[in-house]
């Protein structure tokens, strides 16, 4: 197993924890917007053992006032959760085309069904994620090379430790992650969960406008700045 990411601590607790359950791991502090680095490591690992899954999981967000965002933290967020997807997910392509199949995993969020409008730049960005998963997914049928798009809810993460309002229906990580490995498994086209939520984000899309917007006026909440944001800001 190969595991990238930025913040060392993490993924070194990452890394650990996939050991104790048996998994061989190599591990690198890599910035998902740094495409080179990234190409080079996944192509060098693929070398030794080839690639037969890819989980492109990495996201950021921030808030906005009245609609109103930054530029450098808009451009950051469009970066990090679009750009770095669909341009590593080019990268992953061209090694499991060489390795003869394999699987492509986006994560996007159930707020692409739901824009938010607390999370301007995050809403577009991971609908952006969930249209790419589903068009790249009919553009590979007959290669072998399946495309899963996971689209959660609010799950305990440290990034919804930053989301200061209601997370309706909140699950933990760890019953995320048996979701998700189950529908890996089966190499469904979309996971999205909780049920119950997806059920009422679909049923809440047919109502009236107006209503509509009564109801995510009652569920405003105020994104905290992660530490990216509060240096754009110093």
């Amino acid at each position: 197993m190969l595991l990238l990411g930025r913040d060392a601590k993490r993924l070194a607790n990452t890394s650990q924890a996939a050991q104790d359950k048996g998994a061989m791991v190599w591990q690198r502090q890599i910035s998902v917007t740094d495409q080179d680095v990234m190409t080079d490591a996944l192509t060098e690992f693929n070398e030794v053992f080839p690639i037969g899954t890819v989980i492109l999981a990495a996201g950021v967000k921030t808030g906005n006032k009245s609609g109103v965002e930054a530029p450098e933290q808009m451009s950051r967020i469009v970066k990090v959760n679009l750009q770095a997807t669909m341009m590593n997910t080019q990268s992953a392509l061209h090694l499991l085309r060489k390795n003869g199949g394999g699987q492509i995993v986006l994560f996007s969020s159930i707020a692409a069904r739901a824009p938010q409008a607390d999370l301007l730049s995050y809403s577009a960005t991971i609908a952006g994620i969930r249209a790419y998963g589903f068009a790249l997914r009919k553009a590979l049928a007959g290669t072998g090379i399946s495309v899963t798009v996971v689209s959660p809810g609010f799950v305990d993460t440290p990034m919804t430790d930053r989301h200061d309002g209601p997370t309706p229906m909140k699950m933990s990580a760890q019953r995320a992650a048996k979701i998700i490995a189950k529908g890996l498994k089966r190499r469904k086209s979309e996971l999205i969960f909780p049920r119950a939520l997806a059920v009422s984000v679909t049923l809440k899309s047919l109502l009236p406008v107006w209503l509509d917007d009564w109801i995510d006026a009652r569920l405003s909440a105020n994104i905290i700045p992660d530490p990216d944001e509060k240096a754009e800001r110093q």
